[in-house]
């Protein structure tokens, strides 16, 4: 009895304190714990904010100039336009505007461009979720192992308390060797170390658990093996971020191609300028100097022009670069087909692997189920004093391992149909 006691307490400790985790909720806070520090989030956050800003560059551009000199000799005045042989000042300012109407379609291939990042930098947040969502699984799954060990270790040694009140009136009947108790109470002690080993492992992966999600290292946790089929949450295979990574690249490269072939079209813009100056060869006819303020008003002037540019031989620049754009089309492209390629492996190794568990569950039921009556069989004859304990012992075990086999395996068949083939479109959302 006292033996019974101790077993429930070792049992039982974990659970005082502890609060019922599912896998979804494990997901959530990992998540929200990474999230907002991730550099991959900044990224995202700069390139959206580039491709809302891009409209601004239709605006035109205005700029204010001003200007001082001090010439000396023979020489034209700009302000006044006529020749001067001594000390002049002159001070000329004004504003410029010029603004793009045509650039070869550049405008919007910058746009195009400004998306690819976009959804380049999301992919690579999406990528480093999902890698987050994947370990998670794994750590939750292995803390689900564990719990289940450690629930078997504890009916073993349950059922070995059991075989022990029953050699005791064996013994007192003389129909066992008193070895056998001794040999029983062998087995209790190495379920005890078990217990304790398997207690450790499931606290490790508990404090990895904690530390990805941002929970103080010591929170204990319940898990829930069920809960693992039932999250939301989507994980892909890692292989589909191959294949969307490879199509924006071979995008970006198409985009890039488009933006070096605009540069050999004409381009327009539209240009203003509004200026006055002052200088101190503008005098009256008394030969005084015009006032500064005078001088502005008077020699303002303004011009509005169209700029026509029409690029007309760049050294065959547009003709290499064509071909090198080519040649770089090419590989991304054949990047691309690799990568798809190995998506297509990878699902058919799932789905092989998939059928492979389910049939090993299938059959490690229906092996548990015999022995089961096996050992149900053998310890009716135990009881008689009619089969060695080494026989019913090998019984049990072989049966206990068989259970553990079983529920180890429906969790990892759990496991793997949360990778099962999926659209990978919804990448890019």
């Amino acid at each position: 009895m006292r033996i019974i006691c101790l077993v429930a307490m070792l049992a039982l400790k974990p659970v005082f304190g502890q609060q019922v985790i599912s896998l979804q909720e494990c997901l959530d806070k990992a998540i929200a714990y990474e999230l907002p520090a991730s550099a991959d989030y900044t990224l995202i956050k700069r390139s959206e904010y580039s491709r809302s800003q891009h409209w601004s560059s239709l605006l035109p551009t205005v700029n204010f100039s001003s200007g001082f000199n001090s010439s000396f000799g023979r020489r034209l005045d700009p302000i006044t336009n006529s020749f001067a042989t001594n000390n002049v000042n002159a001070q000329s300012m004004g504003l410029s505007i010029n603004m793009p109407l045509f650039s070869g379609f550049n405008y919007f291939i910058i746009r195009n461009r400004l998306d690819l990042e976009y959804r380049q930098s999301n992919l690579q947040l999406q990528q480093k979720i999902n890698e987050r969502k994947v370990r998670i699984i794994q750590l939750y799954v292995e803390a689900c192992k564990q719990a289940i060990r450690l629930n078997q270790v504890a009916k073993r040694m349950e059922v070995y308390q059991k075989i022990q009140d029953i050699q005791r009136l064996l013994l007192e009947s003389e129909r066992i060797a008193i070895t056998d108790t001794l040999k029983s109470h062998n087995s209790i002690l190495q379920e005890r170390i078990a217990m304790k080993e398997t207690n450790g492992a499931l606290m490790l992966a508990t404090i990895e658990l904690n530390y990805q999600m941002g929970l103080p290292l010591a929170t204990r946790h319940t898990f829930l093996p069920g809960s693992i089929v039932e999250i939301k949450d989507i994980a892909l295979l890692e292989e589909y971020f191959g294949v969307e990574q490879a199509a924006t690249n071979l995008e970006l490269m198409e985009q890039q191609m488009k933006a070096e072939h605009s540069r050999v079209l004409p381009s327009l813009a539209l240009s203003g300028v509004v200026a006055t100056g002052f200088s101190s060869n503008n005098k009256t006819d008394n030969g005084s100097v015009v006032t500064y303020g005078d001088q502005l008003g008077r020699n303002v002037y303004e011009g509005v022009g169209l700029m026509l540019n029409i690029p007309i031989f760049n050294r065959r620049e547009w003709q290499r670069n064509k071909y090198l754009y080519s040649l770089s089309l090419e590989n991304l492209a054949d990047q691309k087909e690799i990568a798809e390629l190995q998506v297509q492996k990878r699902e058919a190794k799932l789905e092989q692997e998939l059928l492979t568990k389910k049939a090993n569950q299938l059959l490690h039921q229906e092996i548990a189920a015999n022995l089961k009556m096996v050992f149900d069989k053998s310890f009716l004859l135990y009881q008689e004093g009619k089969l060695p304990y080494r026989e019913l012992e090998e019984s049990f075990i072989e049966w206990q391992e068989n259970i553990l086999k079983t529920e180890i395996i429906q969790l990892e068949y759990a496991e793997m149909q949360l990778f099962e083939k999926k659209d990978s479109s919804i990448i890019s959302d």
